[in-house]
């Protein structure tokens, strides 16, 4: 073979790996298969995630530790402390079912359905329909997407119709997975929706009807093939928060279960600091 046709036989096998790599690129899974492959990140097993919680404010940054006990994205235990310069702050909120047990400030147990814009379930769900059903709920993708398709064993000559409401985007340098209604280019604000990495099935951002934001980004692996964000922004309105995580580790399920009931919240006196933006932050995202 001459030097001329094998140039011409290289062109050609270019041009046909990149219209693969286009298509490829171009190719959007259903929904389903895309949270079930977020879900897969979540874990298993019990969980003790430690992180905290910055907020900017007028004069010093306020800076909260929170520990999450984590059963799933079902079955929660928040505890946020930490200390000013003449006061020590506590607060204890257990989820548990689709509801929301916190102690108030005489000690008292409360019981609330849970916010409308909690968001630290996404990290823990671990199956696809309970993200979906969260979506739905909290307004961030379209009702319609609640007539979920049934299990099936394999994907194999499966066949779903299109979703217009799953779409490719990037953002922060990365492809992600939108679902939701993309924003028209003349909205005066932007559609809710929420953004999933391509390849790594990761959680990236999400926002919701009232535009508040929560963007995840440097995630790292932990036991039991869980991976977490280790840097999240959560923006709303005027106000922001930045969480960083310091440690996860498994728990034992055991000393984890005990903590996951009402009866663990009876203590002490509960209290936040006064800061606008730390009230804020509790009463809607906690």
């Amino acid at each position: 073979m001459d030097l001329k046709h094998m140039i011409v036989r290289f062109i050609i096998l270019i041009a046909v790996s990149f219209a693969f790599s286009l298509q490829a690129f171009a190719y959007v899974p259903n929904s389903k298969f895309i949270l079930i492959r977020l879900a897969k990140n979540n874990g298993k097993g019990f969980y003790q995630v430690e992180q905290d919680v910055q907020f900017r404010t007028d004069t010093d940054p306020i800076v909260l530790r929170e520990r999450w006990t984590v059963e799933n994205g079902d079955s929660l235990r928040l505890t946020v402390t930490g200390k000013s310069a003449t006061e020590t702050f506590r607060h204890e909120v257990l989820y548990k079912d689709g509801k929301r047990y916190a102690v108030d400030a005489t000690g008292a147990v409360k019981t609330s359905n849970l916010p409308s814009e909690f968001f630290e379930p996404y990290l823990y769900l671990r199956g696809s329909k309970s993200i979906l059903d969260m979506l739905v709920r909290q307004k961030v993708i379209p009702a319609n997407f609640n007539a979920y398709k049934k299990q099936v064993k394999s994907f194999n000559n499966v066949v779903y119709p299109a979703e217009t409401f799953v779409r490719l985007s990037r953002g922060g340098g990365t492809i992600t997975y939108a679902i939701g209604n993309p924003t028209p280019a003349n909205a005066t604000r932007p559609n809710p929706g929420v953004w999933i990495e391509q390849d790594s099935f990761l959680l990236r951002r999400l926002r919701y009807p009232t535009r508040a934001e929560v963007e995840s980004d440097n995630h790292l692996f932990a036991s039991g093939g869980f991976r977490i964000p280790r840097d999240r922004t959560v923006t709303w309105e005027t106000s922001a928060a930045t969480i960083k995580v310091a440690s996860v580790k498994g728990a034992q399920s055991s000393v984890a279960s005990k903590l996951l009931t009402t009866a663990s919240l009876q203590g002490a006196k509960q209290k936040l600091p006064d800061a606008l933006a730390v009230q804020d932050f509790y009463s809607r995202f906690r």
